[in-house]
């Protein structure tokens, strides 16, 4: 009987930069840091006002998926993401116990409030269309490639 992912999230915000195509122990994965605006009715002002942001660091492994995002997504784009979430503890510069945000995505989707796209389906080749799961670790990454957060540069 299968189990229920009980660590799945799906996120929707804006990618911070471009995505980064990067090479680990085990292979190549794609890392872009996607932004989560949180907004909130304030029944006082009748307005929308800010609550605040959450930065997720994202990781796709999947050989397909990598390809058609590198692709395809660029910075100011606004996407949604499922996958595997994973929380960082980490110390801030001034000694303050903090939690970064880690998601090893298995879908990544262009969000079409604001935008329309073309879809162009390509011929699969079939020796790319490896879709075993794999997820990123930080062993995947040297430590000059992370902040003193965790977060992925």
């Amino acid at each position: 009987m299968a189990k229920p992912k009980l660590n799945k999230i799906t996120v929707t915000g804006n990618l911070r930069d471009d995505p980064v195509l990067r090479e680990g122990a085990k292979g190549k994965f794609l890392t872009m840091r996607l932004i989560e605006d949180h907004q909130r009715f304030d029944r006082d002002t009748n307005k929308w006002v800010d609550d605040g942001i959450v930065g997720y660091d994202v990781a796709i492994n999947k050989p397909n998926l990598i390809k058609n995002a590198f692709a395809s997504l660029k910075s100011g784009d606004r996407i949604t993401v499922s996958g595997a979430y994973e929380p960082v503890a980490y110390l801030t510069k001034e000694g303050q116990a903090a939690l970064g945000h880690r998601i090893n995505a298995d879908t990544a989707a262009v969000d079409l409030t604001f935008v329309n796209v073309d879809i162009n389906r390509p011929t699969p080749d079939p020796m790319v269309y490896d879709e075993s799961p794999h997820y990123y670790d930080s062993t995947d990454m040297a430590a000059d490639e992370m902040d003193e957060r965790g977060n992925v540069l």
